[in-house]
């Protein structure tokens, strides 16, 4: 590989591929700022953070043009939806939910997960809150006493399944 792109959790891990293994093998790599929390302190996360990992990676390919296009872009859309919904009188509580299904625990986000960042913008509430981690697992007790009017579900396609759903 020329270049590994990921998160901590999600491509990067302690114990198994990091970026000076990676490095060790001449392949340059690039974390997620967002996932960084896996491996010590750091600012809460912010659309700064997006933009900044952006930017970072328009660097690395040599497109800073078209990463700062894309920023600028999302600058505007998130300006409109904010002032789309900063009137609200009601915030809807949400619940992100990754890997959504009943043979395991759910994965959801607490504070410093990025669905948590878009879900205010968009005047919605994270149901868990008060969790002060990026990704983590809960009981299905815990989501029916929380009680979220809206389940943002994302599920990828697994590559080692093994048996079709019925």
């Amino acid at each position: 590989a020329d270049f590994y792109f990921a998160g901590w959790q999600y491509g990067f891990s302690e114990a198994d591929v990091t970026p000076a293994k990676l490095a060790g093998f001449d392949v340059k790599s690039y974390a997620l700022y967002e996932s960084c929390i896996r491996i010590g302190p750091r600012p809460p996360i912010s659309m700064e953070t997006m933009y900044a990992d952006v930017s970072a990676l328009g660097r690395i390919f040599g497109v800073m043009a078209e990463a700062e296009a894309l920023i600028a872009g999302y600058r505007s859309r998130v300006t409109a939806v904010v002032d789309r919904t900063a009137k609200a009188s009601t915030r809807p509580r949400i619940m992100y939910c990754g890997g959504c299904n009943t043979d395991s625990p759910p994965r959801t986000i607490g504070t410093e997960g990025m669905p948590r960042l878009l879900f205010d913008l968009a005047g919605g509430r994270n149901v868990y809150d008060d969790i002060k981690d990026s990704y983590v697992n809960v009981s299905w007790d815990t989501v029916i006493d929380r009680a979220p009017e809206w389940i943002v579900i994302s599920n990828r396609a697994s590559r080692t399944r093994t048996a079709s759903p019925t």
